[in-house]
């Protein structure tokens, strides 16, 4: 019985160490998973800023030689 006892209180103690180390690893995954949603809206905005620049050059053209 004591035997029992003693591989139970070794289950438990594991048991509190893979769940600190589970919540230190969720934590990390969270931050990352911010940080690459913060990386995804600042390629967003470079990506629309371009394309409006881009579109603006193409009718500066065309406005320059009387296209439009």
């Amino acid at each position: 019985m004591a035997r029992e006892l003693e591989r139970i209180v070794a289950l438990e103690v594991q048991y509190k160490n893979i769940a600190t180390k589970q919540d230190a690893i969720t934590e990390k995954l969270d931050e990352l998973l911010a940080l690459r949603n913060k990386g995804a809206g600042a390629f967003w905005l470079a990506t629309s800023l371009a394309g409006v620049g881009a579109i603006s050059i193409v009718l500066q053209i065309l406005h320059f030689f009387g296209m439009k």
